[in-house]
């Protein structure tokens, strides 16, 4: 009796629950914004469903398939060996720059000041004591000197007082942000643009995801025509 000995012979269900999907569970970094269904029809039908299987994907075959809780085994190796790798390629291709400009630099300053003051003082103004003495008199009849009928006094006293408390507070904020950005002449913009192109169709992204796939299920050979031809 021959046995499955390729891969898309042991994982019959890859469009709805393929390597790529325990991927996706397990944080890979494009799995958000990915469709997940395409890459799986890719992978296996496009790349590597033809190949023949591991020794290690064979070892977990159970009845010739490749079980799902055996498969997210597998996911768990390649996550370990490769996440980190693929975050920060993945960081790497997504990041927003210029590719004419070799440099690019951004300064930003703040600047903080104020004044608090909390007066404790009282004004006090005060009126000297001041008296003032009338007297009133009636002469008599073939007199000079006035003889005393009345006499009054007038009494001045007096002042105010005020009281100046509290907090008062003074504040300046400044804010300031200077961007640099453009070639600096080490390398021209021609020279510049074609690393920008090379760099794009060399690498592409799944292309390495695939390729660390393979690494762990599938050999460097097809199975041929007949799915069942390897070994």
């Amino acid at each position: 009796m021959q046995h499955p000995r390729t891969l898309l012979q042991v994982t019959p269900d890859f469009e709805t629950s393929g390597i790529m999907h325990d991927l996706k569970t397990l944080g890979a970094p494009w799995a958000d914004v990915s469709d997940v269904d395409s890459l799986e029809l890719e992978y296996y039908c496009a790349r590597s469903g033809y190949k023949c299987i591991t020794s290690i994907v064979r070892r977990l075959l159970v009845d010739g398939v490749l079980t799902a809780d055996n498969q997210l085994k597998l996911a768990k190796i390649l996550m370990t060996r490769y996440g980190d790798n693929w975050g920060r390629l993945w960081d790497a291709i997504r990041a927003e720059y210029n590719p004419l400009d070799n440099y690019n630099m951004e300064e930003r300053e703040n600047e903080a000041g104020g004044r608090t003051r909390a007066p404790d003082i009282t004004h006090e103004t005060k009126y000297n004591s001041e008296t003032a003495t009338r007297e009133s008199g009636t002469y008599g009849f073939n007199s000079n000197d006035p003889v005393p009928t009345d006499t009054s006094k007038d009494v001045m006293t007096g002042g105010n007082s005020a009281h100046e408390s509290g907090t008062e507070s003074e504040g300046t904020l400044n804010n300031r942000r200077l961007t640099r950005r453009g070639n600096i002449g080490v390398t021209t913009t021609q020279q510049m643009l074609e690393s920008e192109i090379d760099l794009r169709s060399m690498r592409n992204y799944f292309e390495l995801i695939y390729r660390d796939i393979d690494s762990l299920l599938v050999l460097s050979v097809y199975g041929g025509d007949d799915i069942y031809d390897c070994y």
